[in-house]
């Protein structure tokens, strides 16, 4: 799921019961279905500040919480690469891929 820090506490209490009771109920159905999910999680947010504010519930926070990746911002891991050696900048490449396709276009003239 990308940005759960943007879900509503309707949705927090929905995708909490699926983690909990491993069942949901189809939008329009009238029985349970019952279901065995993992589920991966992102956001840019702090879920932590949200939780003191009340925002985030805790419940489906330590329930998502189980292992944490921080990823680096891309603008920061694009520096970094450019700086060790041997790694080039794709930005470069492409540069010089398209001046090199548009340098051997032929021209024709009739």
């Amino acid at each position: 799921m990308d940005e759960i820090g943007d879900m509503t506490p309707l949705t927090q209490t929905k995708v909490l019961r699926v983690l909990q009771d491993q069942q949901f109920e189809r939008v329009g159905g009238t029985e349970m279905v019952q279901t065995n999910v993992r589920l991966i999680a992102a956001t840019n947010r702090n879920l932590t500040e949200m939780l003191g504010k009340g925002t985030f519930r805790s419940d489906l926070y330590y329930r998502l919480n189980v292992y944490t990746i921080r990823v680096p911002r891309t603008r920061w891991r694009v520096a970094f690469a450019h700086r060790i050696r041997g790694v080039p900048n794709p930005a470069d490449e492409i540069r010089h891929t398209i001046s090199g396709i548009l340098l051997f276009i032929p021209i024709t003239t009739d």
